[in-house]
């Protein structure tokens, strides 16, 4: 396998394993924030939370995730985590 496949399957194991240690509240933010790229309003109306909660959880669980890992900026969430 050659190293740069070798690093990106690396990358994508210890992104799921700090993604699997976060709280479900910021499993979810995550996705429908990041991932799926909701907005604040319709993440909020999913989660049956004020708009105020999903803003402080969502930076919340970037900011755990950029602790846990150095992720390369690559667009989109990594360049979210990257801040």
């Amino acid at each position: 396998m050659p190293e740069k496949e070798l690093q990106q399957k690396e990358l994508q194991q210890n992104l799921q394993q700090i993604f699997q240690s976060l709280k479900p509240k910021h499993r979810m933010v995550i996705i429908l924030r990041g991932l799926r790229e909701l907005s604040i309003k319709e993440t909020a109306e999913i989660l049956g939370c004020s708009e105020a909660k999903v803003k402080v959880d969502y930076h919340r669980a970037l900011k755990i995730m950029q602790k846990k890992c150095l992720i390369p900026t690559m667009g989109g969430l990594y360049d979210e985590l990257a801040k």
